[in-house]
């Protein structure tokens, strides 16, 4: 069954198209990654995108942007097909995350209600009449309704295709926001994963404001800068850091009004950066150390595994386990959310559960996403 996963994250980077073809005769759904490839957002998207997540917003750009972004769904989807040399015809589905630009899993009152919600962009009609293929989204609802974070959602993908019988295993994506998937050997023991605090967000943020750039390059600026003591010691007091799990958190958290406070303080910014970077790898080191295991094997994936600098830092951080990247073990880190979301996606069709609830505290396990079809 081929099915095209879509994914833009919260590092607004631009949009991930994984076209997988799963073997579904296999107990094991092996897959073949037929063609992938990111389409960057350009600087308006990425500032219209900033707008409704940083609350400079109207109803109309909400509507209009969910309706600019199931275009370059749709377009990011032809183009690919069309330079691989694959025809729309033969891809059975389209299961698309959509652009999160709000999520509020811990309930909060609204009148004499209380309600949690999350929001991810995407017409899935408009999507699926410019492909012609059915639109598989709102893959987050259904855990949330059952009182779940509807976050993460990628564990199930990580438990099929990376527990290891000898070693504990942690997937860990630095996209954004960084999250990880505890796998421990044992098949009793409980699978964990949540997020951990900011991935690439606020490096990418410092790297705008400070240099006009979008990230930071091997993590070249950071490794330049110079570690302030002080500062990591406050970023490091944040309570989502030290939360029990299962937990998860957005921009809405670790975005703009957070990094606000830091260039307030006027620090230099090369060390800013060089501090964010440490904050990144410090908040992933405590939730590993405290919530999982104290060593095994960390396969890393998403933006921040091209940042060496961080690489570095990591793997110095936790002498205790093996740091690689997911190409390694034959996933390649920047699709690797849309390869998962590909996989969520075959998981609708066959009408099986994609979550977990010892993960996101739903009551009970249930079928992610809603479908349409011309």
């Amino acid at each position: 069954m081929v099915i095209a996963g879509i994914m833009s994250g919260t590092s607004l980077d631009g949009i991930d198209v994984a076209i997988c073809d799963f073997n579904t005769e296999s107990d094991s759904m092996e897959f073949k990654l037929l063609a992938a490839n990111t389409f960057p957002f350009s600087n308006s998207t990425r500032q219209f995108i900033e707008q409704v997540i940083n609350k400079e917003i109207s109803v109309s750009l909400i509507s209009n942007l969910s309706a600019l972004l199931s275009e370059l769904y749709a377009q990011s989807v032809i183009e690919l097909c069309v330079s691989s040399g694959i025809a729309l015809k033969n891809i059975d589905a389209i299961a698309v995350h959509g652009q999160t630009v709000w999520h509020q899993p811990v309930a909060i009152a609204m009148g004499e209600h209380s309600v949690r919600s999350t929001l991810q962009l995407i017409d899935a009609p408009l999507l699926s009449h410019r492909t012609g293929i059915k639109v598989i989204f709102d893959f987050r609802s259904a855990d949330i309704a059952l009182g779940g974070q509807g976050a993460p959602l990628v564990p199930i993908f990580d438990k099929a295709y990376f527990r290891n019988r000898e070693k504990d295993v942690i997937c860990l994506n630095i996209g954004g926001i960084a999250n990880i998937t505890y796998l421990p050997m044992k098949p009793k023991q409980r699978i964990k994963a949540f997020d951990t605090g900011p991935g690439n967000m606020l490096i990418d943020l410092a790297m705008k404001y400070y240099f006009t750039k979008n990230f930071d390059d091997k993590g070249q600026v950071a490794e330049s800068g110079t570690l302030k003591h002080d500062l990591l010691v406050e970023l490091l007091s944040n309570n989502f850091i030290f939360k029990i799990p299962p937990k998860s958190t957005g921009s809405e958290s670790f975005g703009q009004h957070f990094l606000a406070k830091i260039i307030a303080q006027h620090y230099l910014a090369e060390d800013v950066v060089a501090t964010l970077t440490h904050f990144t790898v410090e908040s992933i080191a405590h939730n590993i150390e405290t919530f999982c295991t104290e060593s095994g094997n960390i396969i890393v994936s998403g933006g921040g595994s091209a940042n060496k600098f961080m690489m570095r830092l990591l793997q110095k951080r936790l002498p205790n386990f093996e740091t690689s990247i997911s190409d390694e073990w034959g996933i390649h880190p920047d699709y690797k959310e849309a390869i998962a979301f590909a996989y969520l996606g075959l998981l609708n069709l066959m009408r099986l559960p994609g979550n977990l609830p010892e993960v996101t505290g739903a009551s009970r396990r249930t079928i992610l996403g809603s479908r349409y079809e011309m």
